[in-house]
């Protein structure tokens, strides 16, 4: 993905969480999706994660989080 594709799909994930009035930190706990890795996705720094696997599994983690809490 481009870095712009990042940066938008941080966002939007960013955006569902704060809607849902979630923090990083109740993400992490339910998750155990270490706080700084979610801090990269939402940035949009998809290279700070350790590999495609794990950005792919923890985005969509992260993704449908808020959607199961509502």
């Amino acid at each position: 993905m481009s870095e712009r594709q990042n940066k938008e799909i941080g966002k939007q994930l960013q955006d569902a969480r704060l809607d849902q009035g979630l923090t990083i930190d109740y993400i992490q706990e339910k998750t155990k999706i270490q706080k700084r890795y979610l801090m990269a996705i939402e940035a949009g720094q998809m290279n700070d994660l350790p590999g495609d696997y794990y950005v792919k599994s923890v985005s969509y983690t992260h993704l449908t989080l808020p959607t199961i809490c509502s």
